[in-house]
């Protein structure tokens, strides 16, 4: 049986339990089963959710027709409730409605009762058992990736400026003879002592000898061209010059009388000094090792190279774009790389096109000087390299032609715009022109090898390369692998 809702214990001035206003709360949340009696009327502003059976107890019953049908419960259209079967015809028209009586006076309102003691509270029910938990619905299939845009190409790498070399230095002059000490002057006599009396005068003193000039200092050699060629030869040091000789001491008189003080005799000049050698003045001394372009193609790949070269003093002669340089045993052929310094432009890297017995040509710039008879040059590296649209997959250095070379190769660095693969690294073989031995595994030359990957506009990426050597043939030739990341890589090789 569900409960009634009771004021019971509400007593004006007292206190209000808890318990009193739960069960209006316990009543129209259904939180526990409740009869509400409602004796006026209810308005609604929402839904009305039953979910038990509803009785209409001002309605008259309407008993079962002869052929089954139940009784009906009927809306008019002002929206009351009446009953009637569902075989009835249509309801006719309301009835006026009659005029509303009088309303009875209230009547007095009665004691109110004492308040009854609040009542033990029931025990709370046990909770049931959750349900078991419904199936997981299986996952929707992803999507396909869309395929990715085409990428846009690499711009053209600006080219490096040339870097210009410092002049070499001027030969010192040489210092001026030490000229010879001019000679003593002869003591005077000095007076016998006699009586004494006067002092006799004192002989004048000898004018001190012209100093001779300064010798000049020997000439020092100009320094030799760095690298394996020979140490130019030391100057001779200029000799000194030889000393004065020194006046001999007159023979002492005999003691006299002392005569009178003779008065102090002049003194002699101060000989001229020397004039000093001049100096040498001073020339341009140029920076040997040179960083320069080797090969390239277009944007799959740009190599550079960095080494160092004794330079050779030659004459030279430009005829529009054709710069010719001579100098004794060149001995370079058509395709060697040569850097040349303080001809019709101060630093330029050009390609031999053309040799003959003392000298050899390349293209220049029509601009400049058109001669001139201090000119130097050095060696080159040259490189072919093997590539399929910036997959670089070997590269062979050349050492530089020529008879007096001396070139060393300090590091490579390779931009490739598309690789995809491991790379093979052969250098020439030797001290004296190369990158330091590869005759034989005892003489191999460790390098460093560093790496970024270089897609796109932002920043680079982390590549980690390896190298490896071989021990029984072919020293000279390097394996350069981990750079195989199918995108634009730069690399450079250091020795």
């Amino acid at each position: 049986m569900a409960n009634t809702l009771s004021n019971t214990g509400i007593v004006t001035g007292q206190t209000v339990e808890a318990l009193q206003v739960s069960q209006s709360v316990d009543a129209f949340t259904g939180a526990n089963d409740y009869d509400i009696t409602i004796s006026g009327s209810l308005t609604l502003t929402g839904s009305l959710l039953q979910t038990g059976s509803v009785f209409f107890k001002q309605l008259v019953d309407v008993p079962a027709t002869a052929s089954g049908q139940l009784g009906a419960v009927m809306i008019d259209v002002d929206g009351r409730l009446y009953s009637g079967s569902s075989s009835v015809g249509s309801q006719g028209a309301a009835g006026e409605k009659g005029e509303n009586g009088s309303q009875g006076t209230t009547g007095e309102k009665g004691v109110d009762g004492t308040q009854g003691t609040t009542g033990t509270q029931g025990t709370v029910g046990t909770t049931g058992a959750n349900g078991p938990q419904g199936i997981t619905g299986e996952k929707g299939a992803e999507g396909t990736q869309g395929a990715d845009g085409v990428k846009g190409s690499t711009g053209e790498k600006g080219t490096f400026g040339e870097k210009g070399e410092a002049g070499a230095a001027g030969a010192k002059g040489e210092a001026g003879e030490k000229g010879v000490d001019g000679e003593k002057g002869a003591d005077g006599t000095q007076g016998t002592n006699g009586e004494k009396g006067e002092n006799g005068p004192t002989g004048p003193q000898g004018t001190t000898g012209t100093q001779g000039a300064t010798g000049e200092k020997g000439k020092t050699a100009t320094q030799g061209e760095t690298g394996a060629g020979d140490k130019g030869q030391k100057g001779e040091q200029g000799s000194a010059g030889g000393a004065g000789e020194k006046g001999e001491l007159g023979p002492v008189g005999p003691t006299g009388t002392q005569g009178t003080t003779g008065t102090t005799g002049t003194q002699g000049t101060t000989g001229e000094k020397g004039s000093e050698g001049s100096s040498g003045g001073s020339g341009d001394v140029y920076n040997p090792q040179t960083r320069y372009l080797v090969a390239s193609s277009g944007t799959d790949f740009e190599l550079y190279a960095t080494s160092t070269s004794n330079m050779f003093t030659a004459t030279w002669s430009r005829l529009g774009t054709t710069l010719s340089i001579s100098g004794s045993g060149i001995g370079l052929g058509v395709g060697d790389k040569v850097i040349v310094r303080n001809t019709n432009v101060d630093y330029q890297v050009i390609d031999v096109t053309g040799v003959t017995a003392d000298g050899f040509e390349g293209n220049c710039g029509n601009t400049g000087g058109t001669s001139g008879t201090e000119a130097v040059y050095g060696t080159l590296f040259t490189a072919a390299v093997t590539q399929t649209s910036g997959d670089v997959t070997a590269i062979v250095i050349s050492a530089p032609g020529g008879t007096q070379g001396a070139s060393q190769l300090n590091a490579l660095s390779l931009y490739a715009n598309n690789q995809e693969s491991g790379l093979s690294v052969t250098l020439p073989a030797g001290l004296q022109e190369g990158a330091g031995g590869y005759n034989d595994k005892q003489d191999i030359n460790i390098i460093d090898v560093i790496g970024k990957g270089a897609d796109g506009t932002g920043s680079t990426t982390a590549i980690t390369p390896a190298t490896s050597f071989q021990l029984g043939s072919n020293f000279n030739q390097i394996s350069i692998s981990g750079i195989d990341n199918f995108s634009p890589v730069l690399g450079t090789v250091r020795f």
